[in-house]
């Protein structure tokens, strides 16, 4: 059994490695058993190294300091799992169960942004001068598909009820856990054409600023979007300057359904009962309008 999880984005800023390892060392001494959820070994052990280095640490230091609160560690990376595989191999999650140490949960990155990228293909532009919930034809359709893909993800309890809302579960494995319920919306915003959206998608960012291909007046600049510089060496989606890309939500419903996904094929992992519901109209604020709590 795990004790707690630690986000990567904890570790390297704090002023004190030691002091954080020997925080979670008290709640981690029964199972001996560090989990950091990360999308990679780069983005943990750069930044780490590169704060650690402010402060008079090595990563080698960092290391000891870990090793010397569990002393059976051993570290695994990504380099555990081949890019290739959808999943990891049966062999790689024994390791992982069997063996005290951190374990690096990886989701499936081209898997998310190819999930993430038919989502917003899809024109679910919310209307306001209809009563109808929801909105718009492409909400039906969207809806559909992730019933389809929320099906194929080895959920249970999937539909699409009469108001057009997404319905699904994942039981728990956890006896007693108490269930909490993920909620995404399926409409984009009226305020820019949802239509024919074409993402430009750019793998490795190296910064600089961003021109989008369909407007060359449209730029992401640097001075306006500082946050830019802090991506650099990630996965950066935009849209192509002529309409919305529909991140608001269609990222969250992505990261959902594949969060769904990667649990259902690591049944190890623990978890409590997880119901995912999907909204319409939220963007002109219908959101939860049909939305029946007790059905959570």
């Amino acid at each position: 059994d795990f004790d707690c999880i630690v986000s990567s984005e904890e570790l390297p800023y704090q002023k004190n490695p030691k002091q954080v390892i020997e925080r979670y060392s008290k709640l981690l001494k029964n199972s001996g058993m560090l989990i950091v959820s990360a999308p990679n070994s780069k983005q943990i052990i750069e930044p780490i190294e590169t704060d650690l280095e402010k402060l008079g640490f090595s990563k080698n230091e960092l290391l000891q300091l870990m090793k010397s609160v569990f002393p059976s560690i051993q570290i695994f990376s990504q380099r555990n799992i081949s890019r290739k595989e959808k999943s990891p191999t049966n062999e790689n999650k024994r390791d992982c169960k069997m063996k005290k140490g951190i374990w690096m949960t990886t989701i499936n990155s081209e898997r998310l942004l190819e999930r993430f990228l038919r989502y917003v293909k899809i024109d679910t532009t919310a209307d306001d001068s209809t009563s109808e919930y929801p909105s718009s034809a492409g909400q039906w359709t969207l809806g559909k598909l992730l019933c389809e893909e929320l099906e194929a993800a080895g959920l249970q309890e999937i539909r699409q009820d009469e108001h057009g809302l997404i319905w699904a579960q994942l039981p728990s494995n956890v006896p007693s856990a108490p269930t909490i319920a993920f909620n995404s919306h399926l409409d984009t915003s009226p305020e820019t054409s949802g239509k024919n959206v074409q993402p430009q998608v750019i793998v490795d960012y190296q910064g600089g600023d961003i021109q989008l291909t369909g407007d060359r007046s449209q730029v992401i600049r640097v001075t306006d979007n500082p946050e830019l510089q802090s991506l650099i060496g990630n996965t950066l989606i935009t849209t192509d300057g002529t309409t919305l890309l529909g991140g608001d939500d269609k990222a969250g419903l992505a990261i959902i359904v594949e969060a769904m996904q990667w649990l259902a094929e690591n049944p190890e992992f623990p978890r409590p009962t997880i119901r995912d519901v999907f909204t319409c109209d939220e963007e002109i604020g219908r959101g939860v309008s049909r939305l029946d709590v007790n059905c959570l």
